[in-house]
């Protein structure tokens, strides 16, 4: 059982909150966090850009990952959208296992 995060970065709080009620209602993901006002600095169009944006943090079993990917792409106004998955090494069991009973593959 190897359980993950997955985060991504949103243009506003209600596109995180959309891709999150979509992925819990799925059962893909166990919960979310949202942080919101997150400055981001990247290069995009010949330009260095800065935008403020919500972070999207959501946990779930690693199976799932593409699941998630899928659903963030579905859902997500970006043409690339950041999506990364990391293995959680350390975690409490209890925590562990209602991941595992809230998600489904």
């Amino acid at each position: 059982m190897q359980t993950i995060e997955i985060y991504t970065n949103c243009p506003s709080l209600n596109i995180a909150e959309e891709i999150s009620a979509y992925c819990i209602e799925k059962r893909y993901i166990a919960c979310s966090n949202i942080l919101q006002n997150v400055i981001s600095h990247f290069y995009w169009d010949d330009n260095v850009q800065n935008e403020t944006e919500c972070k999207l943090i959501m946990k779930t079993r690693s199976e799932l990952f593409k699941s998630v990917e899928s659903a963030v792409k579905k859902l997500h106004p970006y043409t690339i959208p950041c999506i990364i998955g990391t293995e959680i090494h350390h975690i409490n069991d209890d925590y562990k296992k209602w991941i595992y009973s809230e998600t489904r593959v």
